[in-house]
């Protein structure tokens, strides 16, 4: 899942959330990315969730990092 990760950066069709779960604005975010998405000129896009993404690196949030 890493390497797929690696490839692939945010865009107007491309968008990571780290989580869609109680965290406050966490289900808002999700949301106005959906609608964002259905806005578009193509109306449609890929969310991907579980995805931490800090300082242009993307991990996988929930997993402890293997060395």
């Amino acid at each position: 899942m890493q390497n797929a990760l690696a490839v692939l950066d945010e865009s107007p069709a491309i968008e990571f959330k780290e989580t869609f779960g109680n965290e406050k604005g966490a289900k808002e975010g999700v949301l106005r990315s959906i609608v964002a998405f259905l806005n578009s000129k193509d109306g449609y896009g890929l969310l991907v969730l579980g995805v931490r993404d800090e300082r242009g690196e993307k991990r996988i949030a929930g997993y402890p990092r293997i060395l």
